[in-house]
């Protein structure tokens, strides 16, 4: 089934079953640049297949390996698969829904890239991070919020520019450990560096 957005864009998905991608928003890989025509693969869904086909491909190598994954979801267009989308059928708002579904989709592969390090058996010895670039999209008026903060993504203020921010390292972070400093997405090199 293809992605579930708005009203017109279902319209226009269910004859095509697809859509094309802006030549700026293409996928590229590899040192030869390919582009890739996965139109028909939900993006949350892929981008968490290719960091799996990632993480199994370095976690035997015996050296320190470095993934970015850089997820689109939870952001506009607003798509979803019906798979997500049909997980929440109490939620009767549409736009909330696919919402509900997207970020129900970005957990899975979350989970799904944890398992594989896990799988590894590096799980206990690797750092994940996992934190958002700017609070929620408030020009969607009550899509999302970032109560009780003030502002969200596109202002200054602290909802705009405070976002969650998780570290799991077993080997040597005590779950459940909550730090109270400041921290920005800039500490995460220097800071894994040093670790190393």
């Amino acid at each position: 089934p293809g992605p579930l957005g708005d009203d017109a864009t279902i319209a226009s998905l269910t004859a095509s079953q697809s859509f094309s991608r802006h030549p700026l928003n293409e996928i590229v890989e590899g040192p030869q640049h390919t582009v890739v025509h996965n139109e028909d693969e939900y993006l949350t869904d892929y981008f968490a297949r290719r960091a799996i086909d990632f993480v199994r491909a370095n976690s035997q190598s015996g050296k320190p390996y470095f993934l970015y994954v850089a997820f689109n979801a939870v952001h506009s267009p607003h798509m979803v698969t019906e798979k997500y989308y049909a997980r929440f059928p109490n939620i009767k708002d549409h736009r909330l829904r696919v919402y509900a579904a997207m970020i129900s989709a970005l957990d899975d592969a979350v989970g799904e890239i944890m398992d594989a390090v896990d799988a590894s058996g590096q799980g206990k010895n690797t750092m994940i991070y996992f934190a958002s670039d700017n609070g929620c999209a408030m020009y969607f008026p009550g899509l999302c919020s970032c109560q009780p903060l003030r502002g969200g993504k596109l202002s200054h203020y602290e909802g705009g520019v405070r976002v969650p921010f998780t570290l799991s390292w077993p080997d040597r972070i005590e779950a459940g450990t909550v730090y109270d400093e400041p921290v920005s997405l800039l500490d995460v090199l220097p800071t894994s560096v040093a670790e190393i």
